[in-house]
């Protein structure tokens, strides 16, 4: 029975490795480390490398990052600080630690000019045995001298410890710190609390724990081992007694050629929390993540500056920072100035074109700007930065005097509803009195294709109708209060009178039909006939309704029109 377990037990941890391999070869995108020294952020991780900075959106906390770089770890010229913590408790089988003993050495002979390496021992106490600054050259003496004799494991302990030194690296070119816990993982299945105090201690530092643990361990133990190690943002690693050297030099190898993402950020003002860090992949429809301390900064010397002045409307000047600021969103934070004149500042807008970008303002002044030079200053506003630089200069921008015909231009596309105003009024006004002085005309005759008043018909001016043959005859037309106007016309069968211009005679009288009565002729006699009109024709007063001789000097009446015919 025990020898299935132990078939069992030894069946699960080479399955374990064995899916473990698989998902490094499957390309799986994974972010190991991120490191936060506002306003850069670096990102460690492996199958991170991207065609186009299109295919990611990286935010850190509720801001998004700018794409600054994207490049394997081999081509970064960074170093990287590898914190080995070795357990030497009994439980690690003699014939494993000699041969750990053995990779550690050859792993530290792989190194780079700007890698370190730190080595604790952790049994019954946490031990640091080789510093940062150590001499490679006694690494082999140091190691041959260390023995697994313990019978305790200060697992929890000595990551935290490790995590503990890792902030003190004077080395600004080892951005990237790892931790390698090499161990049969004992212990690791119990003292939660502990572990969860190593797991926050790791995250609030930002490094990573990989676990390596023999391929003899229990099974409980590297669940637990792998699962501590992944939550960090490590992973497992299970070898043989046979397979130290090599375990430590591929995980070295892998560290070469992962990837190194960098990205900027607006500011280096940090909030000295735990903030999320996340990055989508479009093309692989994954989104990963990692809680990071946001601590860290890089000092701003620089101080920013006002740019780019012009005036955008009458009233309106736009401004440009060279970076964020704030203190830019009320009017008391700007002066501005034309010779000795101070020009009151009534609202501030931020943006531009929409855009809530906070280095560009648009601020609105009392009175319009006129041709001359202004000065513009920002007492009190200052970059978004840890050291909040106050702005350095003051800027300057000259309105220049427009040509004459842009400035009527302007003019004009400022009032233009006053003018159309204007020539409306002209115009009701015109048609006023053309209608007064044709209703006091009391109509309008067309004479030789021309329209006239009846009032100024002249006594021997022609109707213009068609020339004929014909008796001759003559009209007196009389329009009530207006001096009887003669015409002398000439009828060949008929003549028509009406308010049409098809009529022989016409009229512009509203009350008359538009072909109204028509005269005959029959060589001897003239008649009239009304041509079924609504108003009627009267001769001599009288209504007629049907054709009627004339006499000399008869009265027709069409309309308000009254006509005397003679011949």
């Amino acid at each position: 029975m025990g020898k299935r377990l132990k078939f069992l037990a030894v069946l699960f941890t080479l399955s374990l490795f064995v899916l473990t391999v698989s998902a490094e070869e499957a390309g799986t995108a994974s972010i190991e480390q991120v490191y936060v020294n506002l306003p850069q952020v670096t990102v460690y991780g492996r199958n991170l490398t991207l065609e186009n900075t299109a295919d990611q959106e990286t935010y850190l906390g509720g801001g998004k990052l700018t794409p600054a770089g994207n490049l394997s770890f081999s081509e970064s010229d960074e170093g990287v600080i590898y914190y080995l913590l070795l357990d030497i408790s009994n439980s690690v089988p003699p014939d494993y630690f000699e041969q750990i003993k053995n990779g550690i050495l050859q792993f530290e002979r792989a190194l780079g000019p700007r890698d370190h390496m730190v080595l604790y021992t952790f049994g019954e106490s946490v031990n640091l045995v080789l510093d940062e600054n150590h001499n490679s050259a006694d690494s082999e003496g140091i190691l041959s001298a260390i023995k697994n004799t313990d019978r305790k494991t200060l697992l929890f302990e000595a990551i935290s410890r490790a995590a503990d030194d890792s902030q003190k690296s004077q080395d600004v070119n080892c951005k990237r710190k790892i931790i390698m816990v090499i161990s049969d993982g004992e212990d690791f299945a119990t003292g939660k609390t502990m572990s969860e105090e190593a797991l926050e201690n790791l995250s609030k530092k930002g490094v990573p724990a990989y676990a390596f643990g023999i391929e003899t361990a229990s099974r409980e133990n590297l669940n637990s081992f792998g699962e501590f190690s992944r939550r960090s943002g490590g992973e497992l690693n299970i070898f043989n007694k046979n397979q130290a050297s090599q375990v430590l030099l591929d995980f070295h190898n892998d560290v070469m050629n992962s990837q190194v993402l960098r990205f900027n950020t607006s500011s280096n003002r940090v909030s000295n929390k735990m903030e999320t860090f996340s990055m989508n992949i479009i093309s692989m429809k994954q989104t990963l993540s990692k809680e990071v301390m946001v601590s860290r900064w890089i000092k701003d010397t620089q101080a920013p500056q006002v740019i780019n002045l012009k005036k955008t409307a009458d009233r309106q000047i736009q401004m440009e920072f060279t970076e964020p600021v704030i203190g830019s969103e009320t009017p008391s934070s700007y002066t501005v100035q034309t010779g000795e004149k101070l020009i009151p500042v009534s609202g501030v807008s931020r943006g531009a074109d929409g855009q809530s970008e906070t280095a560009v303002v648009t601020i609105t002044v009392g009175e319009d700007l006129k041709p001359g030079d202004y000065e513009v200053s920002c007492p009190g506003i200052k970059d978004d930065s840890m050291e909040e630089n106050l702005v350095s200069n003051t800027g300057n921008f000259t309105v220049e005097q427009l040509p004459l015909g842009e400035r009527l231009l302007n003019i004009l596309k400022t009032w233009y509803w006053i003018l159309i105003v204007v020539i409306a009024v002209i115009l009701i006004i015109v048609a006023f009195v053309i209608y007064r002085k044709v209703k006091k005309a009391r109509g309008v005759l067309y004479m030789d294709d021309k329209m006239i008043l009846a009032s100024n018909v002249e006594v021997h001016q022609h109707v213009s109708i068609k020339e004929m043959d014909g008796k001759e005859f003559q009209m007196v037309v009389h329009v009530s209060g207006n001096r009887p106007e003669t015409i002398k016309l000439t009828i060949a069968d008929s003549f028509i009178v009406g308010r049409s211009k098809i009529s022989n005679l016409y009229f512009d009288d509203a009350r008359m039909s538009k072909q109204h009565f028509v005269l005959e002729w029959n060589g001897e006699n003239m008649f009239v006939t009304d041509l079924d009109t609504t108003n009627g024709t009267l001769v001599n007063g009288l209504r007629i309704n049907s054709k009627r001789k004339l006499e000399q000097n008869d009265i027709i009446t069409a309309g308000n029109t009254e006509m005397t015919i003679g011949w």
